[in-house]
């Protein structure tokens, strides 16, 4: 009895040990779950901008960091308890085992996506225009039979109509007034060519510049620019040989509205690209605010209604402040701030600056630059950035990556 006493009190302590141990592997296990949910790496990548793919290394990198982290807390642990982990053939087998299992999800989420896409694509086809909705209020106000002969117009008719460009699109009136939008988007675009460029001689082949295009999130284009009928009459009238173009040139008369207006065969598609790179002009009263934290690889965002914007190009640095503390779960911390130059919808670097957020007085405040999208929402872009961040590269952690679901057993 007494030499069985002490082996039952050892039995005892294993026991605690090993329902500890299975608790904190089943939390290491939701830990895993969520990263395989939270970072979808697309098996196709056919379609993927060069922006796009470095987005998903930024991603994959974080993942394995976070991986290597559950791997070393689980052979801590292992190696405290005096535990002998699994054979790794068998730990090998279960990892391609769900590596296959998640690459199969990806696969099956891709195909819902394109499905998607199709019904996306085929709502926009169908979208009444301002200017054939108009039309149709004209007719309200005409005799009985007009109406009765509009209501069994062919599709023929009715798809003529939707055809036809707002005038508004393509008077030069329209953009001889937003000179600052469009420079402030061709730099961004000549910055992107000459980083292309790589032997300097000023050209671009035109599947770089479609290629280059097509990364801009552009109004009324739902696919590839190549596809456009306008933009392809202004590449035929550009230039003779469509082997290579002087991308200085070409953007040069994306600003000089008065050059394509005199000078070209084609000033009203000029004006519809114009249209699609800066949209119809800014929407006061309303605000977008993209944030992001230390090295996160994309920003969140969210909007606030009813702000007064009217005659503004800036905003007090504790009013956007106070938006953040509204419109986030997590407390909003940071050691310091930077503000982005560069348009959101546009391709290549942010020309981040930082906010001199010491110098903020009740009398002089801070401020913050507008940005206009070109859906003529205005926003804001911030990167805040966190004492950790800054000392050794400790990055804030995403939302969905809290950490309350470990345990101590040590």
């Amino acid at each position: 009895l007494q030499t069985s006493q002490p082996l039952n009190v050892q039995m005892e302590q294993l026991h605690a040990r090993q329902e500890a141990l299975l608790g904190t592997l089943g939390s290491l296990q939701l830990r895993v779950d969520v990263l395989n949910q939270l970072y979808h790496i697309p098996v196709v990548a056919n379609d993927m901008s060069e922006s796009q793919f470095q987005s998903l290394q930024q991603k994959q990198a974080l993942l394995f960091s976070q991986l290597l982290s559950i791997t070393g807390t689980v052979d801590h642990i292992a190696q405290t308890q005096n535990i002998q982990l699994p054979d790794q053939r068998q730990v090998n087998g279960v990892l391609h085992e769900i590596a296959g299992s998640l690459e199969q999800r990806q696969i099956q989420s891709l195909e819902r996506l394109q499905v998607l896409k199709h019904t996306v694509d085929t709502i926009q086809t169908l979208q009444m225009t301002p200017q054939l909705q108009a039309f149709l209020e004209s007719v309200k106000t005409t005799t009985a039979t007009p109406v009765r002969q509009r209501e069994t117009a062919t599709e023929e008719e009715v798809k003529k109509e939707s055809n036809v460009i707002p005038e508004e699109r393509t008077r030069c009136e329209s953009y001889q007034a937003r000179l600052y939008d469009l420079e402030l988007v061709t730099d961004c675009l000549r910055a992107e060519c000459q980083r292309m460029d790589f032997d300097k001689t000023g050209t671009l082949t035109k599947q770089q510049l479609i290629d280059l295009l097509d990364k801009v999130q552009m109004v009324g284009v739902s696919h590839s620019i190549e596809q456009e009928a306008h933009f392809q009459t202004i590449l035929a009238d550009f230039a003779v040989d469509q082997s290579v173009f002087d991308y200085n040139r070409f953007l040069g008369l994306v600003v000089d509205v008065a050059a394509t207006d005199k000078t070209t065969a084609c000033p009203k598609e000029w004006n519809l690209f114009r249209y699609n790179l800066i949209g119809s002009g800014r929407i006061d009263n309303r605000l977008r605010v993209l944030y992001c934290y230390d090295g996160w690889p994309e920003s969140l965002s969210f909007e606030v209604p009813n702000v007064n914007t009217e005659n503004m190009n800036h905003l007090p640095w504790q009013q956007i402040l106070q938006y953040l503390r509204d419109n986030t779960k997590d407390v909003v911390q940071f050691q310091e701030v930077k503000y982005a130059l560069n348009p959101t919808f546009m391709p290549g670097k942010r020309g981040w600056e930082l906010l001199k957020i010491e110098k903020d007085t009740e009398s002089k405040p801070v401020k913050v630059p507008l940005l206009l999208n070109n859906d003529g929402t205005l926003e804001v872009d911030l990167w805040l950035r966190t004492k950790g961040f800054l000392a050794n590269k400790e990055s804030m952690p995403l939302p969905e990556e809290a950490d309350d679901d470990l345990v101590d057993i040590e």
